[in-house]
């Protein structure tokens, strides 16, 4: 029988939207973890924990406005 399962992810809604004001990206024993931060101080952590031996599974990140 096959064990894979879906599993809902829901993005973190407690930042306010173009209020960030830090953003850090690290590369640890974790993985690759970006850490947002808005006005209110509100901290989150995206973590991107999916290892293979040549590090292919974050293809790529952006974190920018849209133009109109």
């Amino acid at each position: 029988m096959d064990s894979r399962r879906l599993h809902i992810w829901q993005p973190v809604t407690c930042l306010k939207r173009a209020q960030i004001v830090n953003a850090t990206l690290n590369y640890t024993d974790r993985g690759l973890c970006l850490t947002l931060i808005d006005r209110n101080n509100t901290e989150v952590d995206i973590i991107y924990d999916k290892m293979s031996p040549i590090h292919d599974y974050v293809w790529s990140f952006r974190y920018t406005g849209e133009i109109p």
